[in-house]
């Protein structure tokens, strides 16, 4: 299943509050929470949008991302960790999820 215009504007409202600096001191990791990922096993544990169960699923992962670019990049921008989320898709070969992105950059 492909995210469409709908979830691609929200994903990119959530990211736009998750990485904003008055966001990011709203939002607190417990002190006894594991370090984040390094950017090669977040890699390594990558599923494609496409590939998981519904919405929700998209949903929660995407949210999941922006956590883990606040915690493992925060000087990151959003445009950053949505430059390297599209890498992630074209290296794990995630042809629907980018053919959706091509398509809606078409119409915007």
């Amino acid at each position: 299943m492909a995210i469409g215009t709908r979830g691609l504007a929200i994903a990119l409202v959530l990211a736009l509050l998750i990485l904003a600096p008055s966001a990011r001191a709203q939002v607190q990791t417990p002190a006894d929470a594991a370090p984040p990922l390094t950017d090669a096993a977040l890699d390594a544990a990558f599923r494609c949008p496409e590939a998981l169960a519904g919405d929700d699923q998209r949903r929660q992962a995407l949210v999941d991302y922006f956590h883990w670019v606040q915690a493992r990049h925060p000087d990151w921008s959003v445009a950053d960790a949505i430059e390297f989320k599209k890498a992630l898709m074209i290296r794990h070969q995630c042809t629907a999820s980018l053919r959706d992105l091509a398509d809606y950059a078409k119409h915007e």
